[in-house]
Order: C-alpha cells, then sequence, then structure tokens
C-alpha cells in the first residue's frame, strides 16, 4: 500500500481495476478475439497505462515473459500505452516494460490464436500446452507456482538428518 501511495502522489492516476476488454485482431478484418482483464487501467503523465501484478521474483526473464501478456492488454487500450509489471514476490518491485511493436505483437497474437483454435479443434490437449514445456523454465521466472503445477521435486536427501530410531 506504501508503493501504490507514493505512486499515486507522484502522479500516477487510476482509471481502472479488472477492467474487462475484446481485442479483435486484426482490427480490420478480425480472424481472432482476445478477450481478458486488465489487472489495473491507469495514467501517468498523460500516457495510458496497463499494470499486471505477479507473484513472481522482479528478473529480466520474467518481464520477458510476460511482455507478451501485457502487449494484447496494451493493444486493446491504445497502440501507445505503456506496459509494467508489479511484481510482489520478495518486496513490491515496478519493472517498465519496453516500448511496443505494435505490428509485430498483433502478427504473432494472431498466429497464436489460429493456432489454439487448430489445437481446440483436434481435440488432442497436449496440441497447445498450458504451462512451459520444463520445471526449470518457470524457475527461472521465480514463479510463485512451480509446486503446484509441476509438484515437489524429490530428491536424494533428506532436508535434515536423520532421526536415531534405535531404542537405548
Amino acid at each position: 500500500m506504501a508503493t501504490l501511495g507514493g505512486e499515486l502522489r507522484a502522479g500516477l492516476e487510476i482509471v481502472g481495476r479488472e477492467v474487462p476488454f475484446v481485442l479483435p485482431l486484426p482490427r480490420r478484418q478480425p480472424r481472432v478475439f482476445l478477450q481478458g482483464r486488465i489487472d489495473v487501467l491507469g495514467r501517468r503523465g498523460g500516457v495510458p497505462l496497463v499494470r499486471d501484478y505477479k507473484y513472481a521474483t522482479p528478473n529480466d526473464a520474467a518481464v520477458a515473459a510476460y511482455a507478451d501478456q501485457l502487449a494484447a492488454y496494451r493493444l486493446a487500450v491504445a497502440a501507445d500505452a505503456a506496459g509494467e509489471l508489479f511484481f510482489l514476490r520478495d518486496g513490491p518491485a515496478v519493472r517498465p516494460l519496453p516500448p511496443l511493436d505494435a505490428e509485430a505483437q498483433m502478427e504473432a497474437l494472431v498466429e497464436a490464436g489460429v493456432a489454439l483454435g487448430a489445437a481446440r479443434a483436434s481435440g488432442d490437449p497436449g496440441a497447445f500446452p498450458k504451462r512451459p514445456p520444463a520445471r526449470p523454465v518457470c524457475e527461472q521466472l521465480g514463479c510463485g507456482y512451480v509446486r503446484r503445477c509441476w509438484g515437489r521435486e524429490l530428491t536424494d536427501r533428506a532436508p535434515c538428518p536423520p532421526i536415531d530410531t534405535a531404542a537405548p
């Protein structure tokens, strides 16, 4: 709350929270419709701002991994919308996203949407995976849900010394 309070005093204006959107792509002759919710829609210095909250470790890999998700949000608001990630893990940290290449992002989103549609039509759940291909990818992102998605990692070592069970 202290971080947000400081941002509001510094000029961040919150326009809405959990703002729903539908984005037709490409705009003139849509082949794909994306829908979602923007965690925070705001304005800073007159520039539209899209913010997403993540329970992950703030690092460059996480910023890069979430950039495409926020690209859709930014395109839904305005091609010049700024984007930033608010990381909650290990203390609050705000990381801005690089400028958006709107045309390249639209093409990538259409391609992914078409691939998802084909995968769903095939009826094969493995045709479009719901998570990264391996646990280390998630760990590198600092995702807080690694155990939930991948389960506990078994090791050949116990976390503490063995207990002596011999009777005296």
